[in-house]
């Protein structure tokens, strides 16, 4: 509930009328009975009155508090759900193609470390883990509408080069999105690490030079700097 559901909450409001009511009724007739003079008498009052807006101040701030709360752990129930929807339509995706089985775990695993050393905000991390995971949800007919933001630009950029010359919108250099200049470079070295059946799986010494030969090229060469640093333990970030 929020303030203004608060506020307009019937029985609520009808209570704070009738307590205000009272509260002046009956302290106006209190006070004129005991004070000794006039004065005593609106001295009183305005004490009471003052004492009256504190509780009712204190009363709106407790409600507030609690019903916070009670929204900060639905919101909280609705990210775990959405995010173990995201988890399973990676597994649907590693049952569709048994040949990338692990693929979209293990790029989504580096790819949150590498962006955090380049400045990536700590809030923006999660959307850039839910776009490494889900950046080949297309395969099996998932819209993007269900993704936010960063995860699109992985979904939709993470095939267009530095140099202008990829696709499918040609951005070239800082154009395109940070969190996808990170995620190509992750994603070709898990690529090539893997085995295929059509070839076996690269070392860490031919996948790292294969990597480098493609700076300034096809990737950001910042951030291939940074993956290295990061693969080899430098950061500690891993």
């Amino acid at each position: 509930m929020t303030l203004r559901g608060t506020l307009r909450s019937p029985r609520l409001v009808a209570s704070y009328i009738s307590l205000a009511i009272a509260s002046i009724v009956g302290s106006d007739y209190a006070w004129a009975q005991i004070a000794r003079s006039p004065v005593d008498a609106t001295i009183a009052q305005i004490v009471t009155g003052g004492l009256f807006i504190v509780a009712t101040a204190s009363f709106l701030y407790w409600r507030l508090r609690r019903d916070e709360t009670h929204i900060n752990r639905q919101q909280a129930t609705l990210v775990r759900a959405y995010d173990a929807t995201l988890e399973g339509w990676s597994r649907a995706l590693d049952i569709r193609d048994h040949d990338t089985e692990g693929h979209s775990a293990r790029v989504a695993a580096l790819t949150v470390p590498i962006a955090r050393e380049m400045g990536v905000p700590e809030g923006e991390l999660v959307h850039v883990r839910r776009g490494a995971l889900l950046h080949d949800i297309g395969k099996i007919g998932i819209r993007d509408r269900v993704l936010l933001r960063t995860a699109l630009d992985i979904r939709h950029c993470h095939h267009d080069r530095w140099d202008g010359s990829g696709y499918p919108r040609g951005l070239q250099g800082a154009h395109i999105p940070l969190p996808e200049r990170i995620f190509a470079v992750v994603d070709i070295w898990d690529v090539l690490r893997s085995h295929r059946p059509y070839r076996r799986a690269w070392s860490d010494d031919e996948a790292r030079s294969y990597i480098e030969s493609l700076a300034g090229t096809h990737l950001d060469p910042q951030v291939v700097r940074v993956f290295l640093d990061v693969i080899d333990g430098k950061t500690g970030r891993m």
